[in-house]
Parts: C-alpha cells; sequence; structure tokens
C-alpha cells in the first residue's frame, strides 16, 4: 500500500481542463482521482491561467475551482513558517519564488512526492520531497 502524501503543481490542474492534448489531460484526470494535495499558491496559478490564457469568466472560474477545490484536491494548509524554510530552500535550489513557495508548503505539510512537468524530475528536495513528472 502507497502511503505517500502527494502534492501536485497547477499544470496537473492545467491539463485536467485543457482538451489540447488528450494524453495529458487522461494522465490528470487519474492523478485527480487519487484526490492529491494542492496548495494555495497552486490553486492561485491554476485561477490565473484560467483567467489570462483560456480567457473565462470570473464566475466560472470561481465555480470550477469551488469544485476542485471540493470534489478533485485536498488544499494544504499554508504552514505558518512557509517563508522562512522558502528562505532555506531559495538558497539551496534554482527555482523560481514561486515554485520554492510551492516546495515549501508541500514539505512543512509532509507530502513525500510533488508531481510536476515544470520542475526538475527525480529531484530529492532537502531530502524530503521526490519531484516527479507524471507526463514523462
Amino acid at each position: 500500500m502507497n502511503t505517500d502524501k502527494i502534492a501536485i503543481d497547477a499544470n496537473v490542474l492545467l491539463y485536467a481542463y485543457d482538451n489540447s492534448n488528450i494524453n495529458k489531460q487522461d494522465k490528470a484526470i487519474e492523478i485527480l482521482l487519487q484526490k492529491p494535495f494542492a496548495s494555495q499558491l497552486v490553486i492561485f496559478e491554476f485561477i490565473k491561467v484560467l483567467e489570462r490564457k483560456f480567457k473565462m469568466d470570473k464566475k466560472d472560474i470561481m465555480k470550477l475551482t469551488l469544485k476542485v477545490l471540493e470534489e478533485l484536491v485536498y488544499p494544504l494548509v499554508q504552514h505558518s513558517d512557509i517563508h522562512n524554510y522558502a528562505h532555506f530552500l531559495v538558497r539551496r535550489y534554482n527555482y523560481g519564488l514561486s515554485d520554492i513557495l510551492i516546495l515549501s508548503d508541500s514539505i512543512l505539510n509532509n507530502c513525500s512526492v510533488l508531481l510536476s512537468e515544470d520542475m526538475c524530475d527525480g529531484m530529492v528536495v532537502d531530502k524530503k520531497l521526490k519531484i516527479v513528472n507524471p507526463f514523462l
């Protein structure tokens, strides 16, 4: 039995929504059916892409976001030490600040796997969180 606490990056949510790549959409839906964890920043990035790239109406975005939060993911509680831990990680890893915050929140919430297409597949961050690209 797999007991890993799995977090996702925004690209998993976006591929589930976007039907331009059916293989990636199918994989993203398969992941979401396992009800992974998502940080507040991941949800925010999802919302911003729906607004900017897909030009969705704000009411439709909020309706979709609420459905995602109620049915497809467990929202991570933003840990009170996220910024201190992010400061520690930013000195050790060459990721953008948004990614560092997602990594920090995932680790501080005891996730052991982060599913992301955008980060280095196979990297283990601070000996606690393994990044896995589920779309390879």
